[in-house]
């Protein structure tokens, strides 16, 4: 047996919206709420000025911070990642943005192929 334990350094600012929405199609969650989720997300810039200098950014990535929704969002592409991982036959849990992945094997060899392949 062997285990790979994760902090996702930066969870929230670094979760794709592709993966949200893909875990809310499996959920069956209707268009109209996966298209506006996604226009919400994919639709974001942030703004800083200092002095004469003004810099905008296009967020391409994460979710809003402090905002309503993104904690449930954060939690559901959490919750797809442990589905797949638990699907191929790890052991899988996680909370906020840590995870694990257990699985066993004929000998040790095998078991870090089947853990280094949890990982990617």
């Amino acid at each position: 047996m062997a285990g790979v334990f994760l902090d996702i350094e930066g969870a929230f600012n670094n979760a794709f919206t592709d993966s949200l929405l893909n875990v809310l199609r499996s959920k069956k969650v209707s268009n109209t709420i996966i298209r506006w989720i996604n226009s919400m997300l994919s639709s974001r810039i942030s703004r800083a000025n200092s002095g004469e200098m003004n810099l905008e950014v296009h967020l391409l990535t994460g979710f809003p911070k402090g905002g309503v929704l993104s904690a449930l969002m954060w939690i559901l592409v959490a919750d797809g990642l442990l589905y797949s991982l638990n699907f191929v036959r790890y052991f899988a849990q996680g909370f906020a943005g840590d995870f694990s992945a257990l699985a066993i094997g004929k000998d040790l060899r095998t078991v870090c192929e089947v853990i280094a392949s949890s990982i990617k």
